[in-house]
C-alpha cells in the first residue's frame, strides 16, 4: 500500500455485498491535483487517466444494459 489507512472512518454498506466504505482524507495527498485551466483543455495522455489503471485495481463497475455507467477504482 502506498499510504497508511489506519484510523479512518469505516462503514459496511447495506445490501447483499457489504462493501467497505472508508473516508481517507490523506488520499488526496498521494499525488498533486491536475492543473485544469479550462473545460475545453486538450487531453494530456502523459498525465493520470483511468485508461492507465490495471484490471486488478478495478473494484466494481455499474452497468445498465450494455453501457458501463461507472467504474470504481
Amino acid at each position: 500500500m502506498r499510504y497508511r489507512i489506519d484510523g479512518v472512518p469505516t462503514k459496511l454498506t447495506d445490501g447483499n455485498h457489504k462493501f467497505i466504505a472508508q473516508l481517507n482524507e490523506k488520499r488526496k495527498d498521494k499525488r498533486p491535483a491536475d492543473d485544469i485551466q479550462s473545460v475545453n483543455q486538450l487531453f494530456d495522455d502523459s498525465g493520470f487517466h483511468f485508461g492507465k489503471i490495471s484490471p486488478e485495481e478495478v473494484l466494481f463497475r455499474l452497468v445498465y444494459g450494455s453501457s458501463v455507467l461507472l467504474t470504481m477504482t
